[in-house]
């Protein structure tokens, strides 16, 4: 316990199986800076019944905290009656969460991991997995924020290339929940496996504004409504955000818009929900989207929108980068198919390919077939199947450098090389068996080619 501005650095250990009356089960930190480096704090309990009691691992009382390098906050429980924060709580400050994991953790009134009253947080490659405010800590009054819970009204909160997945809310918010006046902005992350009554993804309420861009929202589920999203705020936005396969078994399977969610570049396809399976409420274009299943028109495309159609998309998987995503299978009507003018990278750091960026959060890097190119006569690749090294033989009517891009079958870039005329050897060793697209680029001319690693 460190009662004024005093800091404080904790480098490895545990802190483990401690309790409090009100706040801080493990640890509690007070104006100054702590630091928390490669720490396991776990199985802590906080027991005060008041709002802004909690905090069963960490208690930061408007200091600054920093944890990182693989710090794990675990199975920590605010028991009390409207206690919030089970991983942690903070009242104000500034918070900074770099590769860390917050797991199984659990309150009554919000925040199953991590409970912001004031100020700001910055959450960068880490985890929230399997917290709750559902009951494990008590009774759930009222439950919101299964995740991450934001009670204050001016602050700044930063989620990025992170994962949210597996947790519960009695009442909204499974994986986050935002509120009136804070900034949320969320990109290259994953919220997924997520449950609670509304908003099973993201409950965003009163007039808080939050961003989502480049992020996947996946295989989440509420009871009344939005099985993805719910806004209930003044601003919800969307930019190369794909949202699949999330369930409702009332109204909003993609996103319930009480108030305006706009989109752009996204992809709100193959949900489920009594009515309005992908979208219901005020959902504003602002154009190059695919809507799978509007079934209670309340989607008013613009001139490069897509409706009622599959996105033929792959499972929630590792395609690469340190978060999971859904590939674009061969032929998807979302390649190439989003703002030519955005050239941003997509949630896993790859950069557009083709004309256009595809729709959704993931860019293939290859316009994927199987169909093979009759090119005999001035390109040639052997053996075919290879053991993982193969050469290809360039003519010399090709003058310039030809740029040969190894392509998985799942539209994963796995390698990219400069090849010249003559023969060129190319080594894919410690790549997995099975079927790659070689892509090939000369002068204003694209070729494919089949090749099967043995």
């Amino acid at each position: 316990h460190i009662t004024g501005p005093g800091n404080a650095t904790i480098n490895g250990g545990t802190v483990n199986g401690n309790s409090a009356g009100r706040e801080g089960g493990g640890l509690w930190n007070g104006s100054g800076i702590m630091t928390l480096d490669a720490v396991t704090i776990d199985a802590n309990l906080a027991l005060g019944d008041a709002a802004d009691d909690g905090g069963a691992g960490v208690f930061n009382n408007g200091g600054t905290l920093n944890i990182s390098n693989g710090t794990i906050i675990s199975n920590n429980l605010a028991t009390g009656t409207a206690a919030s924060g089970g991983g942690l709580l903070s009242t104000a400050g500034d918070v900074t969460i770099n590769d860390a994991s917050f797991v199984a953790n659990a309150a009554n009134r919000a925040g199953g991991a991590i409970e912001i009253i004031d100020g700001n947080l910055n959450f960068t490659n880490a985890s929230m997995i399997n917290n709750d405010v559902n009951g494990t800590a008590g009774t759930a009054a009222p439950g919101n924020g299964g995740g991450l819970h934001v009670t204050g009204t001016s602050g700044t909160i930063i989620i990025a290339t992170s994962t949210i997945s597996g947790n519960a809310a009695a009442n909204e918010g499974g994986g986050l929940w935002n509120q009136n006046g804070t900034v949320m902005n969320v990109s290259t992350s994953t919220i997924d496996n997520n449950s609670a009554s509304e908003g099973g993804g993201v409950y965003n309420n009163g007039g808080a504004i939050t961003n989502i861009m480049t992020s996947t929202i996946s295989g989440n589920s509420a009871s009344v409504s939005g099985g993805g999203v719910t806004n209930n705020g003044a601003v919800l936005d969307l930019n190369a955000v794909t949202i699949a396969m999330n369930s409702s078994t009332g109204i909003g399977g993609g996103i319930d818009a009480v108030n305006n969610v706009t989109l752009k570049n996204s992809i709100v396809a193959l949900n489920t929900a009594a009515s309005g399976l992908d979208v219901s409420g005020n959902v504003i274009s602002n154009d190059y989207n695919l809507i799978g299943t509007d079934d209670l028109s309340v989607f008013a495309s613009q001139a490069n929108d897509l409706e009622e159609v599959s996105p033929l998309l792959g499972p929630l998987q590792d395609n690469g980068g340190t978060t999971f995503t859904h590939q674009l299978l061969n032929n998807s009507p979302a390649f190439d198919a989003g703002d030519p003018a955005d050239l941003f990278t997509d949630q896993i750091g790859q950069s557009v390919f083709g004309t256009a960026r595809d729709m959704g959060a993931f860019e293939a890097q290859a316009a994927l077939s199987v169909s093979e190119f009759d090119f005999s006569s001035v390109l040639s690749v052997y053996p075919n199947p290879t053991n993982g090294v193969f050469a290809i033989e360039i003519g010399e009517s090709i003058a310039n450098d030809i740029n040969l891009k190894v392509i998985s079958i799942t539209g994963k870039l796995v390698k990219e090389v400069t090849l010249g005329t003559g023969v060129n050897t190319v080594d894919i060793n410690g790549l997995a068996s099975g079927l790659y697209i070689l892509n090939l680029t000369f002068d204003t001319n694209q070729v494919t080619h089949k090749l099967i690693l043995n």
